[in-house]
């Protein structure tokens, strides 16, 4: 799992990535730099699942947000969520002050059978609000 938590992180992977995560993740730190000021870890969390990661590895800061409950849901219900090639982002605003959580997990069978139900649910539920 990468975990972003910095400008520089966030600077130093996004050129490694495939091009539709890229593009994805881009957009993400573009909207943010309105708030450069701010430690990226104050206005989001992004993270890159990679294969094999196992679903008991994701919660954030304790709030178990990205803890599948059951096979096919998450324990907070994503804001949003779309397909980027063979990646799915899923996102959550958490609090109030615009804090995120944004999710990118990997649409292959190397993916956790619960995290990829879960992702692929909340495409299906996000696509029909």
């Amino acid at each position: 799992m990468i975990s972003l938590e910095t400008w520089a992180d966030a600077a130093g992977i996004v050129p490694l990535l495939e091009p539709d995560l890229r593009t994805a993740l881009q957009a993400h730190l573009d909207r943010l730099t309105e708030f450069a000021d701010y430690a990226l870890d104050e206005l989001a969390r992004l993270v890159i699942v990679e294969p094999g990661d196992v679903v008991t590895e994701l919660a954030i800061n304790g709030a178990g947000v990205l803890l599948p409950v059951g096979a096919d849901t998450f324990a907070i219900d994503p804001e949003y969520a779309a397909q980027h090639g063979d990646m799915i982002e899923v996102v959550w605003i958490i609090s109030d002050d615009g804090y995120g959580v944004v999710l990118f997990v990997p649409a292959t069978s190397r993916t956790s059978p619960e995290l990829l139900h879960a992702c692929q649910k909340a495409l299906r539920e996000t696509a029909s609000r």
